[in-house]
């Protein structure tokens, strides 16, 4: 939709599509340690994301990151840590304030 991709023109920050949910192995860049099946369903942007055991019940809330990727934060609290992440991006983006006018 136009008001998605005035948000995050290339989809790299922020809620994933469904369609873009990864499997976080595929995104190890060695051989993943072995642990719970994590899904991505949040990006950073920046190569980490905010993941859940799909195996889990109830489902468990992950943070892994790109640079330490054998060892995934643990029941993250998802809506803060969302929050968190738009904000940071909010601050650190360009007003679009001219598009308007």
């Amino acid at each position: 939709s136009a008001s998605e991709t005035a948000f995050y023109i290339d989809h790299s920050m922020g809620p994933s599509r469904v369609q873009d949910f990864v499997n976080i192995h595929d995104l190890c860049d060695d051989v993943c340690p072995t642990g719970p099946e994590l899904t991505a369903f949040f990006s950073s942007g920046a190569g980490d994301y905010m993941a859940v055991d799909k195996n889990s019940s109830p489902p468990v809330s992950y943070m892994w990151w790109h640079e330490k990727q054998d060892c995934p934060d643990v029941d993250i609290d998802t809506w803060p840590t969302m929050d968190a992440w738009m904000g940071i991006f909010l601050e650190n983006s360009d007003s679009n304030e001219s598009i308007l006018e």
